[in-house]
């Protein structure tokens, strides 16, 4: 189910929830922003040593991350590193499926305005 902006409202009496559950069940639809596509763009410019270009781009990636709020790192650290499903992550914050999908795509975004090279 597509749910264009602007129509949750509509949506949401369809289906008999409220609107910020139908919005939750909304943001599942978006595609996920793997942190994997930011590195490549990091590193910019010219050079030869591949690692060294990689290890500053990670040195920014972890500097960014440092900045987000505990609860987005928290996201992140349990998806990317402990490599959890958005639903075993829900159960452990005690929040929907969805918001974890939301918190995903907030840290995401926070981090590419981190990291304008991104």
């Amino acid at each position: 189910m597509v749910v264009p902006r602007g129509h949750s409202g509509r949506v949401a009496t369809d289906l008999g929830v409220d609107v910020e559950e139908a919005s939750d069940m909304a943001a599942l639809l978006e595609p996920p922003l793997p942190l994997d596509s930011i590195l490549p763009t990091l590193a910019g410019g010219e050079a030869t040593d591949a690692t060294v270009l990689r290890a500053e781009a990670v040195g920014r990636l972890s500097e960014a991350i440092e900045k987000l709020s505990e609860r987005l790192r928290l996201v992140l650290s349990l998806h990317y590193i402990e490599d959890l499903t958005y639903r075993e992550i829900a159960g452990i914050l005690k929040v929907s499926e969805p918001r974890v999908c939301q918190l995903h795509t907030e840290a995401i975004g926070q981090l590419r305005k981190l990291l304008p090279d991104a």
